[in-house]
């Protein structure tokens, strides 16, 4: 299953939890689950929550391919349907649009 490449705002966008959460499971880490991954961007949804330290109830980070290795360059609310709002988290948001080959009409 793959994420629609365009999401029509005529109604209530979707969480990006909810849209991760319908992707298989690359592969699972200690608390999160790759969902996306391009060669070049991942895409991780975090199985764990404010309780146990992160930042949201359901938070998406987004790492980068550099010539170091991977790197986490961000992340944002997975229950946000468009967290750009969220200041530089945009940044992250803008990568995981990207990686999952969607645009927002």
């Amino acid at each position: 299953m793959t994420l629609p490449r365009t999401i029509k705002q005529n109604g209530p966008s979707p969480a990006w939890g909810d849209l991760l959460d319908s992707l298989p499971t690359i592969i699972d880490d200690q608390t999160s689950s790759l969902k996306v991954e391009t060669g070049r961007l991942r895409v991780w949804l975090a199985r764990t929550g404010i309780e146990d330290g992160e930042p949201f109830a359901r938070t998406v980070y987004v790492e980068a391919r550099t010539p170091e290795g991977w790197w986490n360059v961000g992340y944002f609310d997975g229950d946000e349907p468009d967290p750009a709002p969220l200041g530089t988290l945009g940044d992250a948001y803008a990568a995981t649009l990207a990686a999952c080959d969607v645009t927002i009409d």
